[in-house]
């Protein structure tokens, strides 16, 4: 049950993310809107694609000579976005290929 819940909790973290992502890009008084707008959708899609990734194969951490994880401040490191673009199955070709251009212009 508690991974159920975790997935839950980073999908919703995701969404948060998106909706962020939009209200800024939309409020005309802000600066860098359009930096801002790339940089919280690559977080909210890297959220999301890894709650997916979560069910179907559990947490996704780098590794460090396949027996320890890479440590950043003491957390974890968790994979990048493009990263878990070469491990999901379930996003269209299209969709894959504008992540792809996203994460060159972050």
């Amino acid at each position: 049950m508690a991974a159920r819940g975790k997935h839950i909790r980073m999908a919703a973290s995701a969404r948060m993310a998106a909706i962020h992502a939009v209200e800024v890009y939309n409020r005309p008084t802000a600066e860098f809107r359009i930096q801002n707008y790339i940089m919280l959708m690559i977080v909210a899609w890297n959220r999301l694609i890894l709650a997916m990734l979560h069910v179907q194969i559990g947490d996704r951490y780098y590794e460090k000579d396949g027996r320890k994880y890479i440590r950043i401040d003491g957390e974890k490191k968790v994979w990048s976005l493009d990263c878990c673009l070469k491990e999901v199955e379930d996003l269209s070709h299209e969709t894959i290929e504008n992540l792809k251009f996203f994460i060159k212009l972050r």
